[in-house]
């Protein structure tokens, strides 16, 4: 809402500039004692001005609702996610987890999946929307990946997979700002959210915090530069 009345300001400052431009060069028509006040008043100095003003107001517009839109439209890759089938009645597939920490790839972990989709979730705090035109993204924290089953039936009567992405779940920082959080003024909400697909093995799963929550992006048969990585395989759930 505040990006849009600084765009509408913007437009609106321009408009009458513009219409006051309009108006006295229509007057300068109407009479000889008009032009000559024009001309006496407005030289090409002034007029040359007063086209620049208007100039610098419209790049200022447009640089206002680019900003807007890079600030509301950012995504920030978080992780990368590939599966892989298994040979095995433990598990129905493999899940290997890249976390991404400011574009740079972390130690990948893979876990074992039992279920017929995967899910990631975690933490959001969504800012006000002043701070997200000022460039402050949404603040995040991954904390679980757990197998899912289509039916409720099914949930209720397998055995769920369920891997802590963190040492320490609970956490109080976190704790405070989902009870305490929507009442100070530059924070919009605390929620949890999670994504959740089909698991793929021709390709790879980006998730993506925006300033709403997490989103997903697969990539099909998407190559992946091979890094000297440490990793970790996890076979057993945490629950």
């Amino acid at each position: 809402m505040n990006t849009l009345i600084v765009m509408f300001g913007l437009f609106l400052v321009t408009l009458i500039l513009a219409w006051i431009f309009l108006s006295v060069s229509v007057t300068g028509r109407k009479s000889k004692d008009s032009r000559k006040k024009l001309k006496s008043s407005c030289s090409p100095g002034c007029l040359f001005t007063l086209i620049l003003s208007l100039i610098i107001l419209c790049i200022l517009l447009f640089v206002a609702v680019l900003r807007s839109y890079q600030a509301f439209t950012k995504e920030e890759l978080v992780a990368v996610v590939r599966c892989e089938k298994v040979a095995s009645d433990s598990a129905d597939f493999k899940l290997i987890f890249t976390p991404v920490i400011k574009e740079q790839e972390q130690r990948e972990e893979t876990f074992l999946i039992r279920g017929k989709q995967w899910a990631v979730g975690g933490h959001i705090i969504k800012w006000s929307n002043s701070l997200n035109l000022l460039g402050l993204h949404s603040m995040y924290k991954l904390t679980r990946i757990e197998g899912k089953y289509i039916s409720a039936f099914d949930e209720m009567n397998n055995q769920p997979t369920v891997y802590s992405l963190t040492e320490k779940e609970s956490d109080p920082l976190w704790k405070i700002m989902y009870k305490y959080g929507h009442r100070l003024p530059f924070i919009q909400s605390v929620y949890g959210n999670s994504v959740f697909t089909y698991p793929s093995f021709r390709g790879e799963f980006k998730i993506f915090v925006t300033t709403s929550g997490f989103t997903i992006k697969f990539s099909e048969d998407s190559i992946r530069g091979k890094k000297a990585v440490t990793t970790v395989t996890r076979d057993r759930p945490e629950r």
